[in-house]
């Protein structure tokens, strides 16, 4: 009943706001312009236009279209959107990231080339202290800077998960609103509130469980290298399998109660909406089929204006976390590129011990961009859950 009372309320507002005499060509293509007008003008699909006005900002101005508006024009094909675009922008994104990170390469290369004159020092002085002495310094400070740059990549994910979450509960009210707006009434219900508990659960297990095993797991790696004596290597292991079974327990989960939660509502929704245009068409005497007609009318435009601002926010789902992502996989080359250059020269415990350190920022990397993947399905699921319901009409 809900549902019905919704529809049947938009299709007073549109008819209301068109001057045409009803039934026209003129007087339905003057709906869908109000639709469409005021639904892109509103406050939730403008905060999504803030968010890709900042990403734009961060990659130089060159991202394709800027604004919504622009993205109904490229719904409509009466503009382009040029993907070649995007794609060198976010790779002079990405190569801007390398050459930020150039500086902490050539560092640990120095500094580990040192490190393996003294270690050659102190094996033909057969353990000169003064050589054994200067190796530490030149490991520790191999280990300061590894860190260091480890560190600061644990904030980025970190602070990439708290924009996800913010993102995702500024686009969520878009998504239930556009459900509203085409009649899946019952979606917005069940899944809003299930989206919020599961995106703030999501953020809070990977950030506050997930992120420091994988930490964990570098440092006894690192400690492990410190010496043959106390390995903790298997316990580092452990700590990493613990790290990506959760992750693999928490996309099942989500993405099951998402997808059970949009098909139910989806149903309930479908029925609801064909029984308004039943109801208009059946006992609104005269005017009952221009009623029924109407309705079809502000259910397909809204839901087209749904599609468009839904695939939008999509789109700048995938940016909100692709920046990041770049940036961590630049720091995740540095380090790989890192310990293969310094093998070589000898320096086995140097070498072990960046390896290390790029393999958990790999898990980072992968954590965070699962963190991104939930999210997008079940915006997606969200944004599905409309079509499922005309569908059911």
């Amino acid at each position: 009943m809900a549902a019905v009372l919704v529809v049947l309320g938009g299709v007073g507002w549109a008819a209301s706001t068109s001057t045409a005499p009803p039934g026209t060509p003129d007087a339905v293509a003057g709906v869908e312009e109000d639709i469409v007008q005021d639904e892109l003008s509103g406050e939730q699909a403008q905060e999504i236009a803030r968010y890709l006005e900042r990403i734009n900002q961060d990659l130089g101005g060159r991202l394709p279209p800027t604004t919504i508006r622009d993205w109904w024009e490229v719904f409509r094909g009466r503009k382009q959107f040029d993907w070649g675009a995007l794609g060198q922008a976010l790779l002079s994104y990405f190569l801007g990231a390398m050459l930020v990170n150039l500086r902490l390469l050539g560092q640990l290369v120095v500094l580990a080339v040192i490190a393996a004159v003294l270690a050659n020092l102190q094996a033909a002085y057969e353990g000169e202290t003064v050589a054994r002495t200067a190796w530490t310094v030149a490991y520790l400070l191999i280990l300061v800077l590894g860190l260091a740059g480890f560190h600061s990549a644990v904030s980025l994910a970190r602070g990439a998960i708290t924009d996800l979450v913010g993102y995702m509960l500024s686009l969520l009210p878009v998504l239930a609103g556009l459900c509203v707006a085409a009649g899946a009434v019952t979606t917005a219900g069940i899944l809003s509130p299930a989206m919020i508990v599961a995106v703030h659960a999501i953020s809070v297990l990977v950030a506050d469980v997930v992120l420091p095993l994988v930490v964990f797991s570098v440092v006894l790696d690192v400690a492990s290298n410190l010496g043959e004596a106390a390995r903790v290597t298997q316990l580092a292991e452990l700590f990493r399998s613990v790290a990506t079974s959760t992750l693999g327990i928490l996309l099942a989960v989500f993405l099951g109660i998402t997808a059970v939660s949009g098909a139910a509502g989806a149903v309930v929704d479908g029925v609801a909406v064909r029984t308004a245009k039943f109801l208009s068409s059946s006992f609104i005497p005269v005017v009952g089929k221009m009623f029924s007609d109407a309705v079809e009318v502000v259910v397909g435009t809204s839901l087209l204006v749904k599609s468009v601002v839904g695939v939008t926010g999509l789109l700048v789902l995938v940016l909100t976390v692709a920046l990041p992502l770049l940036k961590l996989a630049a720091l995740v080359l540095v380090y790989r590129l890192a310990a293969a250059l310094v093998q070589p020269l000898g320096a086995g415990m140097v070498a072990d011990t960046l390896a290390s350190m790029g393999h958990g920022l790999t898990l980072i990397t992968l954590a965070t961009a699962a963190v991104a993947l939930m999210f997008f399905l079940a915006a997606s699921i969200m944004l599905g859950a409309g079509w499922i319901s005309m569908a059911f009409r």
